[in-house]
């Protein structure tokens, strides 16, 4: 089932989740991030497949250990 990116968000924060991890570079002009108490971290990446998100791995536990993330 596809969800719009509303959609998903609002379904995130009422099951609980704190973080989405994305590569929607657009995301940020299709969504006004200030009403979600949710951290977005967008990835850079040459595809989705897990040879290309392996090598960030270390990154993003590092910002998910560290950085201040949103609290709901």
């Amino acid at each position: 089932m596809a969800l719009k990116n509303g959609t998903l968000l609002s379904l995130m924060m009422t099951e609980g989740f704190t973080v989405f991890i994305t590569f929607d570079k657009n995301l940020q002009y299709q969504q006004n991030f200030e009403k979600y108490p949710i951290t977005v971290i967008v990835l850079t990446a040459n595809s989705n497949q897990y040879k290309h998100i392996q090598p960030l791995i270390p990154a993003i536990h590092t910002l998910l250990t560290t950085a201040p993330l949103k609290q709901g």
